[in-house]
């Protein structure tokens, strides 16, 4: 389905009634009056498949270290596409892949996806911002159905797709989420990216059974699907990670 608008992007609004006991909070959707308008594809009008029953990730960072938030939006893809990514014969979504958002400051925000040269090529499903090189800026991992994507922040606003020279798995896979963390204390971020189902099993010809929910429809889930497994990656401190999933014991 596309959907034109970004969903609601809320703002906080306090309540400042005198005497109010305790003060009430108030929630205002200004996503289109603060300019943030994407096209957001996932899958078709009706769902039918276990993939289009799944929205795509966001994820706040401060890309240009001006002082204000800035808004990643990660985009999704079609069912025709996504077969491709998973028979290994292609790749692309039927939109903009992914959305950059620059905060102007002044409750604005400015689309800098096309001069960031952030793209994605795939279905994506999350997205995380961190500083895993140690240069100060934050940079980019997007989870996909299909390989994850890291886009290193070059500091001129700019990034750079690294997920292979920095070490990432090149296996077509379904990705969900993902964290950064130094878990060997070592003063480097570490990266946990989370499996959901083996693309490999995945039977894309069929369309995911139904079942009922206290009278609804819903999708049953991969029943029968073997997982795809978490991978965890130690951080080299060199800009490049090593898988330890084994190592450590991560199943």
């Amino acid at each position: 389905m596309v959907a034109r608008g970004l969903k609601p992007l809320i703002a906080l609004l306090a309540s400042g009634i005198p005497g109010a006991a305790p003060p009430g909070l108030h929630f205002a959707e200004v996503a289109a009056s603060a300019g943030i308008r994407a096209t957001i594809v996932c899958g078709g009008p009706e769902k039918k498949w276990i993939p289009e029953a799944n929205g795509s990730g966001a994820a706040w960072l401060d890309y240009d270290r001006d002082g204000w938030i800035d808004l990643l939006v990660v985009n999704g893809s079609t069912m025709d596409r996504l077969a491709k990514i998973v028979q290994g014969a292609g790749a692309g979504t039927a939109a903009q892949g992914a959305y950059l958002f620059r905060n102007l400051g002044n409750g604005r925000f400015r689309d800098v996806s096309a001069s960031s040269g952030i793209a994605n090529p795939y279905w994506g499903t999350g997205a995380n911002a961190a500083d895993y090189d140690n240069d100060g800026d934050p940079d980019i991992l997007i989870t996909t159905i299909g390989l994850d994507l890291l886009w290193r922040n070059n500091g001129d606003g700019t990034f750079s797709e690294v997920g292979k020279a920095a070490g990432l798995s090149r296996k077509l896979a379904w990705h969900t989420g993902s964290a950064f963390g130094d878990y060997d204390g070592d003063g480097d971020l570490d990266l946990y990216v989370a499996g959901y189902v083996d693309l490999s099993a995945l039977a894309l010809e069929r369309p995911a059974p139904v079942c009922q929910y206290q009278g609804l429809a819903v999708f049953c889930g991969p029943l029968g699907v073997k997982g795809e497994r978490d991978l965890l990656y130690r951080n080299n401190g060199d800009g490049t990670f090593s898988d330890v999933t084994a190592a450590a014991g991560v199943e």
